[in-house]
């Protein structure tokens, strides 16, 4: 299911600087960070949140219907990113948690 899905994102690369998610955009769609750096901004004090390869963007929006509660501008040179359209995600999450969960159940039978 995960090769599936991966054929529905759009790969797009950023340069510093620009703005991957704005606050208060009622975009639902969600962003795996796949190379570089992204600063999460937030009006909140204290140190900046820094999103490497691996993370995940947007999953508050997509599941609280709320509006995007923070920017996030690319930090590193170049930035790419997969970006999910939450309608795909949507109907993929059924199957991946089908799929996740039969991958444990065979892990513990394993064990």
């Amino acid at each position: 299911e995960l090769d599936k899905l991966a054929k529905q994102c759009q790969s797009i690369t950023y340069t510093k600087g620009d703005t991957i998610i704005q606050k208060g955009d009622v975009d639902k769609d969600i962003f795996i960070v796949a190379e570089g750096q992204i600063e999460v901004k937030r009006e909140q004090k204290g140190a900046p949140i820094i999103l490497k390869s691996g993370k995940v963007l947007g999953v508050d929006s997509l599941i609280s219907g709320a509006v995007r509660n923070a920017t996030c501008v690319a930090l590193s040179p170049e930035v790419k990113v997969l970006r999910i359209a939450s309608q795909v995600f949507m109907t993929y999450l059924p199957r991946l948690q089908t799929s996740m969960y039969d991958d444990s159940l065979k892990t513990e039978a394993l064990k």
